[in-house]
């Protein structure tokens, strides 16, 4: 939690520097053609505070029971799905949530090595396995805390948050998120399990 709780009282202390600037460039309530740039300004920090909350503690996901077919083209459109699927497994899920948690797996990849496959699909007994995987360099005792850490993050850009939207998602549809090293082919493989509903 050390590297969440430092990105976010960074993006935190930021915004209260911004917020203290525009206050003091702003002494006169009254709207005037000089304050309306402030205000826009003003209503743009107040959603960038609103999307730290949301990715520490996503809204309930509005789960939808969709057959796999469904459910895919929706999640992960340019993936490949490998093995597995049959049209009679369901799945229950937020399809928003889940699309956003896999860009967010695509994003952190390409940062922390300026490459990243296309993401892969297979189903597993009971399980929906989405994949990222990417090149590295880097020793695996500092891969292994992407999945012990839930803030654990490379990221030079975008959220600042790690992986810990992954992890809330993934969290909330009674799944999980692991890394694995393959040392042979030199990869970082990102796995977000999702359970397939139970069939009568």
């Amino acid at each position: 939690m050390g590297a969440l709780i430092h990105d976010v009282r960074n993006q935190i202390n930021g915004m209260v520097l911004e917020l203290t600037d525009l206050r003091e460039r702003w002494p006169d309530p009254r709207v005037t053609a000089e304050t309306v740039p402030l205000m826009k300004q003003a209503m743009e920090m107040a959603d960038r505070l609103r999307g730290v909350r949301e990715r520490l503690d996503p809204p309930a996901p509005r789960l939808q029971p969709l057959s796999l077919l469904e459910a895919w083209p929706q999640i992960a459109p340019q993936a490949r799905l490998v093995a597995g699927l049959s049209e009679n497994d369901t799945i229950e899920i937020d399809p928003v949530q889940i699309k956003l948690a896999v860009a967010e797996l695509i994003t952190n990849a390409v940062e922390a090595s300026n490459g990243a496959t296309l993401p892969q699909g297979r189903v597993e007994p009971g399980q929906l396995v989405l994949i990222v995987e990417n090149p590295v360099n880097e020793a695996p005792q500092q891969i292994e805390q992407w999945g012990k850490i839930s803030g654990f993050t490379t990221k030079r850009r975008h959220l600042g948050l790690g992986c810990s939207y992954v992890h809330a998602v993934a969290r909330a549809h009674g799944g999980r998120c692991e890394w694995h090293y393959d040392d042979k082919a030199k990869l970082v493989r990102a796995e977000l399990r999702l359970p397939l509903a139970q069939t009568a």
